[in-house]
């Protein structure tokens, strides 16, 4: 799911362009945090990336890049069954640490050490 911003949209209400961006910012963000709300609560994983060619999506879907561009990528989908990448998961609620620590992902982010963040130092 590409989020393409119309930014005349926008624009009128906001005279000043770099809040009138900083809007369009905004809005993606607040759109992907419900696609990964709704993803969470059917079992899919998702991801958000602006790591994107703009020329390319925008030849793509006809946008005229002075009045439209795409801000995000957006996408949801099943779950490996098996954790092949590094992936945020501080509380353990997807990944196990046997299985984060198969992949690399240091101790400190996992359940068990967190543990011992509460704790004073013997220092």
């Amino acid at each position: 799911m590409v989020l393409v911003s119309r930014f005349p949209r926008t624009f009128w209400k906001y005279r000043n362009h770099s809040k009138a961006y900083r809007v369009c910012v905004l809005d993606a963000g607040h759109l992907s945090q419900t696609l990964y709300i709704s993803a969470t609560e059917f079992g899919l994983g998702a991801f958000i990336t602006a790591a994107m060619n703009e020329i390319d999506i925008e030849q793509a879907l006809g946008l005229d890049e002075l009045v439209e561009s795409p801000i995000a990528i957006c996408g949801f989908g099943i779950r490996s069954s098996e954790l092949a990448t590094i992936e945020f998961d501080p509380q353990q609620a997807i990944w196990s640490a046997e299985q984060s620590a198969a992949v690399g992902v240091p101790a400190a982010t996992t359940q068990n050490s967190s543990s011992r963040l509460g704790k004073k130092s013997d220092v």
